[in-house]
């Protein structure tokens, strides 16, 4: 008799001469794992031993499919790791639930809806929902209980079609929403407004010394631990810009960066480098032409 949840292996039940008991000495059973399998041994007495450990394997697995649990493929999605899950939210989808994928179980979760549409941030320990739109409130999405919350406030910036970039400044715990473009013209904008999280009100940022440009070729944000540095991007008629600036949102101020040398990116990998964070890297994107560098 196998445990429970086995699957034969390479030999059958059944003593060896001189032996009575449930195996052949020297057979093997498996039984499946959330990755791989575990084994057990007959022994020499003709039982088995128990099975081993399940060891994950090295290299590629296949995860599971995300529509085992009902949630829709798509491109474009904020992906974060929570400390626990990975958490998928929003892209190229009108679904507004988020999922999470648990690589201990291989298993994926589809959580509650959202009650708004909007442009998704990870705070760290919270998703939040900004909309491009005045009327619509922000919500805040806890993980732990599977919670949404509409949050008060109005958005003080006009109603446009889409940001440039949503980020969230640590310092200030406050979801910072910049530039965009809208249908009629002045279509590229450069301005911005940031929500407190703790204090649930809005505030006009102040206006800084970038450009405006918007989503289509979004610039580089990378948040260094003190400041927001925004790099590159462009607009939807082909604008390509090589100069950033910092904001503190302490502060409320910008600082003008260097004029890089390299010239016209979007779409460029940023991250925070260095001790503590405190360098802000970007690399490689999209030229105009198509080309990648």
């Amino acid at each position: 008799g196998s445990s429970a949840g086995g699957t034969a292996g390479s030999a059958g039940a059944g003593a060896s001469p001189g032996c009575t008991g449930e195996c052949t000495p020297g057979s093997k059973e498996t039984q499946p794992c959330t990755w791989g399998t575990s084994e057990r041994t007959c022994q020499a007495d003709c039982t088995w031993s128990g099975f081993g450990a399940c060891e994950t394997p090295v290299g590629w697995r296949d995860m599971a499919p995300s529509s085992s649990a009902n949630i829709p493929g798509r491109k474009n999605a904020l992906g974060v790791w929570t400390g626990s899950v990975l958490l998928i939210f929003g892209g190229s989808t009108a679904d507004l639930s988020p999922g999470t994928y648990d690589p201990a179980t291989n298993q994926w979760t589809k959580l509650a809806p959202a009650p708004v549409s909007g442009t998704p941030v990870w705070t760290g320990s919270a998703l939040v929902l900004v909309s491009t739109d005045p009327a619509t409130p922000v919500a805040r999405f806890d993980l732990a209980s599977n919670t949404w919350t509409t949050l008060p406030g109005t958005l003080p910036i006009p109603k446009r079609n889409t940001f440039a970039f949503v980020a969230y400044l640590p310092a200030t715990q406050e979801v910072m929403v910049w530039g965009g473009r809208k249908t009629s013209c002045p279509c590229n904008l450069g301005d911005g407004a940031a929500y407190s999280l703790k204090n649930l009100s809005w505030r006009v940022v102040a206006t800084g010394p970038l450009e405006p440009r918007g989503e289509f070729r979004p610039p580089g944000v990378v948040w260094t631990g003190s400041s927001l540095v925004i790099f590159g991007g462009g607009n939807y008629w082909g604008g390509r810009y090589h100069t950033g600036a910092s904001y503190d949102p302490v502060a409320d101020a910008w600082t003008p960066s260097p004029e890089s040398p390299q010239a016209g990116y979007t779409r460029l990998l940023a991250f925070p480098l260095g001790p503590n964070g405190s360098l802000a890297a970007f690399w490689g994107g999209e030229r105009y032409g198509g080309s990648d560098y």
